[in-house]
Order: C-alpha cells, then sequence, then structure tokens
C-alpha cells in the first residue's frame, strides 16, 4: 500500500551531513517546504508523493530524519493542523513512523518510546 508520509527532519543533522543548503531555511529554520516543531531543531515535512512505509522511510533518512514520531497531543494537532492545509491530503491518510516489532508491539522507527497513541489510525 502506498501513502502519503511525514518525516521530521532535525536541522542539527541535516546541517552537519551538509543535506540542506542553509540559505533555503524558513520557518523558523527549517527547509523550505517543511515547518517547525515543538522540540528545537525539529521540523516536519508532508511527502508530496505516494511510496509504501519502508520506502517512506527511506526517503525520510535521504533527507536527514525519519519518518515523525508524534509523542503528545500538541505535535499531533501540529501535524494534523499542516496536512488539512494542503489540498492534496484531505481523505488521504499518511505515514507516521509507528511499525510493529517482531513481538507484534509498537515502535517508533526512531527508536523513541511509542507511548502517544491518540489518533484514529489504521493497522496496516
Amino acid at each position: 500500500m502506498k501513502l502519503l508520509f511525514v518525516c521530521v527532519l532535525l536541522q542539527f543533522l541535516s546541517f552537519s551531513l551538509g543535506r540542506e543548503d542553509k540559505t533555503n531555511l524558513v520557518n523558523g529554520g527549517c527547509p523550505k517546504g517543511a515547518f517547525p516543531g515543538y522540540q528545537p531543531g525539529q521540523c516536519f515535512k508532508i511527502s508530496k508523493v505516494f511510496l509504501s512505509f519502508p520506502l517512506a522511510q527511506v526517503a525520510c533518512q535521504k533527507s536527514g530524519g525519519n519518518l515523525a514520531s508524534v509523542h503528545d497531543d500538541l505535535t499531533n494537532k501540529l501535524i494534523a493542523e499542516q496536512a488539512s492545509k494542503l489540498a492534496f491530503i484531505i481523505n488521504n491518510p499518511v505515514w507516521l513512523g509507528g511499525q510493529k516489532n517482531y513481538q507484534n508491539q509498537w515502535q517508533w522507527t526512531d527508536g523513541s518510546n511509542f507511548s502517544y497513541t491518540n489518533w484514529g489510525f489504521r493497522k496496516y
């Protein structure tokens, strides 16, 4: 299944690896097309292409990030609000970085704790 996806980009990682031209930064220091999160150095970018989960993760990694992990209500609302502004995303679900591991437990692709689950997600 192919869906749109949301990447979280860490500014310091992108800069230290030279993956972003600092002259193209907007929106609180985020790359063009991305919007700032609530954590220092955190930017989110919603894709405009449909990819499978593994390819979406690879695309995020090539940009210096991961599929987005959501740890609180503020971040969840921020991503939903930004997604609702994009005409191409209306009624289209997006990949976030949650996946089931070999023990059938949810985990984030960035390795962070999976504790926030207050969304209506489908199990793909």
